[in-house]
């Protein structure tokens, strides 16, 4: 296990730890930044806090490391992901989730699909902790999440909005957990 770092992280180290995860050294289902982004947030936010030793090899199931470095760098730069998610959730300061960019007819725009699929799927490893309570308290904030897992993102208007819900519904789902851990 690397040395965790208090060191924020910056767009360049979100990039440098992207193009890992897209690469194939992460085996044939690459996962990319969004769905990280959108795992870790919902471990971050979830009923149960896991070791990092629990979550990384989750993050990193088949990566083939090129080095001992390059394995330290990228382990490190989840971790410090990991923190600056939770930091940003617990203290309120601007959590925004990292959305892949689509082009299409020479439009850019938000796909939000791999990070709530991240979301959903890192749900799947908690879900006994889920109480009936926390199912029906977080409904609206589940659903928005598990509807945007099942849609690709495109340029509307109405789907842009949806996307903009997603901070919030991350932060209501990270409330909830903390106050049923510390009444």
């Amino acid at each position: 296990m690397p040395p965790e770092s208090n060191q924020a992280i910056s767009q360049s180290d979100l990039s440098q730890l992207d193009d890992f995860l897209r690469s194939k050294a992460c085996g044939l289902n690459t996962l990319g930044i969004s769905f990280t982004h959108g795992f870790l947030t919902a471990l971050a936010s979830g009923p149960e806090r896991l070791a990092s030793s629990e979550w990384l090899h989750l993050v990193f199931d088949e990566a083939v490391f090129n080095s001992a470095q390059e394995s330290e760098a990228m382990l490190n730069l989840t971790l410090r992901l990991y923190k600056d998610i939770d930091h940003r959730l617990k203290t309120n300061v601007g959590f925004h989730p990292i959305l892949d960019k689509v082009s299409h007819d020479n439009q850019t725009f938000q796909d939000a699909q791999p990070w709530c699929l991240g979301f959903t799927d890192a749900i799947k490893h908690t879900s006994e902790n889920w109480t009936e309570d926390a199912n029906q308290t977080l409904q609206t904030p589940l659903a928005l999440i598990f509807r945007l897992a099942d849609i690709k993102g495109y340029p509307d208007e109405k789907y842009v909005q949806i996307c903009n819900a997603i901070p919030d519904a991350a932060e209501f789902i990270y409330t909830y957990w903390q106050k049923m851990s510390h009444p």
